[in-house]
This record gives structure tokens, sequence and C-alpha cells, in this order.
């Protein structure tokens, strides 16, 4: 991604590929290293800190967010006993949907089928349970949506949960909802992965309101 060589690019397109490289394991590794060595050109660098501070790896997400520091969005959130009482815009909760979580959930139609389906979340998670679902994803994963980390042969490593398995393969479904085929017999080491598949941070990556909005759309899913 060196200017020289990415400037006929359009800068929607290289945003795109920048957001892409954080869709798998090996890809967080790749561009945090490219801003550490300060090569990654500066029109990408907002979308790279995106990215990188709110990656599944947590090793990579440590090092992101002590370079960056907090977002400036970042705050103290107060207890959910309280969030519950506040009121919300559910009309604009669709719109931080949209902004936030589509790219992992769906819900009435919209968004990526990866993490579990939020189109009756209302009817099965009252809005306090659904504020802790976001607040502190590694408190409760659901079942089936357990992540796994497989090294292959060559040293590649996959991030995802199981969508399937046959004699010979295993269908690990990773970020933004891609299947990836792994050969069983190219398999090195498979490891449960010890936290969520689903970044922590979200509830503090945007303003507190924002998230207010969100959790009463949500909660009107039914």
């Amino acid at each position: 991604m060196s200017d020289n060589n990415d400037k006929k690019y359009t800068l929607a397109l290289r945003q795109e590929a920048t957001r892409n490289l954080g869709k798998g394991w090996d890809g967080y590794e790749e561009l945090w290293e490219m801003v550490e060595k300060k090569v990654l050109p500066a029109d990408l660098d907002t979308v790279a800190r995106v990215v990188l501070t709110h990656a599944w790896r947590q090793d990579i997400k440590a090092k992101a967010v002590a370079y960056y520091e907090p977002e400036k969005t970042a705050h103290s959130l107060p207890p959910v006993t309280e969030l519950v009482k506040l009121p919300g815009n559910s009309s604009n909760g669709k719109k931080v949907f949209s902004t936030y979580c589509a790219t992992c959930h769906t819900a009435k139609g919209t968004g990526v089928d990866f993490g579990p389906g939020l189109s009756e979340i209302g009817a099965k998670l009252t809005k306090s349970a659904i504020y802790d679902a976001i607040i502190n994803p590694d408190a409760g994963i659901s079942f089936g949506f357990e992540g796994y980390l497989f090294t292959l042969k060559d040293g590649t490593k996959v991030l995802g949960y199981i969508a399937g398995t046959t004699n010979n393969e295993v269908d690990v479904r990773t970020a933004g909802g891609q299947g990836v085929k792994v050969q069983k017999n190219n398999i090195l080491t498979k490891e449960p992965y010890q936290h969520s598949l689903m970044p922590t941070g979200l509830a503090t990556a945007m303003p507190q309101q924002e998230l207010v909005d969100l959790v009463t759309w949500l909660s009107e899913l039914k």
C-alpha cells in the first residue's frame, strides 16, 4: 500500500482494501506492521485506526490502543441500571446499527450474516441484557458462535467459528461472513479462541447517546 503504487486507485477502493485486512488473523498483523513502520499512506490512517483499535486479536488491539491513544469519542459509561433509564431515538438507532453492527449482524433484512441474527433480539433479551451483550461481549458467547483459531501447516492462521464440517474439510466463517474451506489434513493446530469474535470496546467507540439509540431500536425488534 505504498503511496507510489496506490495513488492510481480511488481513495474509497484503498480504504476498502484496508478494512479487508482486518478480516483475518494475518491481515491484522500486516496492517499493524504498516502502521508501526509508518509506511501506510496518511489518507488511510483513520480507517486503519478504527480497524486496529477494534481488532479481534487482543494483542494487536492492545498495541493499537496504546499507539493511537483512546478514541476521541471514548468515555466511561454509567452503570447499565442507569443506561436503561435514558430515552433513545429508535430511528437514529437503526442508523447506528448500519454504521457499527451491520458488518457482522443481520436485522430486518439488512446486514451481513456472520454473528447471531438480531431481527427478534428484543423478544429474547431485556434492554439491560442487550446493553450487557454490547459492553461485555466476552461474558456471553452465543452457542454455535464460539471462535477457533486454526494454524495451518504453512503458518497461515484462520480465526472464526465452525459453520460446518465434512470428512475432509472444515468450513470456517470469518469476519464479514466470508467462508474459508480448511482441509483437515492441512491443520497443524486448532485452539478455542478465548474471546468473543465480537470486538470489545464497541460501546465506547460511539457517543453515549448513539449507544442508547441503538439499544432502543434493538429492544423494539420482535
